[in-house]
């Protein structure tokens, strides 16, 4: 949230409203992480075929978590897959040699219960509410890119009926900003 103060002329020039990301901009997020991360599949199909699954698991329970919660999706994953590998590991005599760490699905589907969005519904609307006050908006509606029909037409009415007061100079402001 941001102090009162700090939004006073001529401390804070502009205020940027970033949403949370949507399920392909969070897949997007995903893809980049995952980059330099070993996957499990033996053949590169099936590495493409886990990846897709991973992908529609962010798609599906990502709601809510921005991208540093993905990160710290990937990263716990990797820690699960660590800890399997190792237990593994000591299970298995001194001859089995090497084994390689691979992240797989289930490392995914472990986390997912693990790890939580850090910012809640609850937040969530609070930031919604902060960035249609700021917009000039009622508190409760959505900005312009979602606005409804319903609120054009509040707006519309409330300038019908507030320009008319006005003096002809800031009427014509008052038109282009409430549009």
């Amino acid at each position: 949230m941001i102090d009162p103060a700090m939004v006073r002329p001529g401390r804070l020039d502009k205020l940027l409203y970033v949403d949370l990301p949507s399920p392909p901009e969070q897949v997007e997020i995903f893809r980049t992480l995952m980059q330099k991360v070993p996957f499990h599949g033996s053949m590169d199909s099936d590495e493409m075929r886990e990846k897709e699954a991973i992908e529609i698991l962010i798609r599906e329970r990502g709601d809510g978590y921005s991208g540093a919660d993905i990160a710290a999706l990937v990263r716990e994953a990797g820690v699960t897959a660590l800890k399997r590998t190792l237990g593994a590991l000591d299970e298995m005599d001194d001859s089995a040699g090497n084994r390689a760490i691979y992240v797989g699905l289930e490392d995914f589907l472990t986390v997912l219960d693990k790890v939580r969005p850090n910012v809640g519904l609850g937040q969530r609307k609070k930031y919604q509410n902060l960035q249609s006050k700021f917009a000039g908006l009622p508190v409760g509606t959505v900005a312009s890119d979602g606005a409804s029909e319903v609120n054009v037409q509040r707006r519309q009415a409330a300038c019908a009926e507030y320009c008319p007061r006005l003096p002809n100079s800031k009427r014509s402001f008052y038109n282009q900003t409430i549009y």
